[in-house]
C-alpha cells in the first residue's frame, strides 16, 4: 500500500478531503500530512527492534584505528546490543560511562576482554583491533521507506513510496496523532 493510499484511507476517517496528491501538494492539510506521515513512521520504527530493519555490520581492524564510522543508514543499536569479535570468546563489554572510557585510555590497563562505546558519531573499540580482527553486530537501519524502484530511504518523499513496516499501524498512528493535534 502506498503512502498516498494510507493517507487517503486516513482522510476518510478524519473527515478531510481525500487527496489525489500528497507529496507535491501545497494545501495546508497535505503539507501537515506529509510531516505527520514521516513523524509517525519514525515513531513506529523506533518503538522496538523490528526484524526487517535489523542489519549486520562487520568492521575489520587495521592495527591502529580505535574508532569506526557508523554505517550511513545507522539509526540506533538494538535494545540488547552485543558486539562479537573473532578474538574474544564472549561479547565485548559495553562501556556506558565516559569517565570509565577515559580511564581505560589513560591508566595503564591490561585488557582481559574487549570494550566498546558510542560517541562522536563513531563506534570506539578497545583494545585496538589487530589487522585480522573483526567485530560484528546488529543495528537498526533508518531506511524505513521503500521507493517505487525498490530502493530504501529514510523518509517519504513521493506518493508511491511504501512503508517497510505495518501500513495499518501507520494509518492508525496518523489518525490518532491528527485527532490529538486538532483536539
Amino acid at each position: 500500500m502506498t503512502i498516498l493510499q494510507v493517507i487517503r484511507d486516513a482522510s476518510t476517517v478524519l473527515g478531510i478531503d481525500v487527496p489525489d496528491l500528497v507529496f507535491g501538494a501545497t494545501t495546508r492539510e497535505m503539507v501537515e500530512m506529509q510531516a505527520l506521515a514521516n513523524e509517525m513512521a519514525q515513531r513506529i520504527a523506533d518503538v522496538c527492534d523490528w526484524q526487517i530493519l535489523k542489519v549486520i555490520k562487520t568492521y575489520t581492524g587495521d592495527g591502529t584505528a580505535e574508532a569506526f564510522t557508523l554505517p550511513t543508514d545507522y539509526n540506533r543499536m538494538l535494545v540488547t546490543a552485543s558486539l562479537w569479535s573473532n578474538v574474544w570468546t564472549w561479547n565485548l563489554n559495553h562501556v556506558l560511562d565516559a569517565d570509565q572510557w577515559l580511564e581505560m585510555q589513560v591508566v595503564p590497563y591490561t585488557f582481559i576482554y574487549g570494550n566498546w562505546m558510542l560517541y562522536g558519531g563513531e563506534l570506539h573499540i578497545l583494545p585496538v583491533m589487530g589487522t585480522t580482527d573483526t567485530v560484528k553486530f546488529f543495528y537498526i537501519s533508518n531506511l524505513i521507506v521503500r521507493a517505487n524502484d525498490a530502493t530504501t530511504k529514510a523518509a517519504f518523499t513521493a506518493d508511491d513510496d511504501t512503508f517497510r513496516l505495518s501500513e495499518r499501524l501507520l494509518k492508525l498512528g496518523i489518525i490518532w496523532q491528527w485527532k490529538a493535534q486538532k483536539g
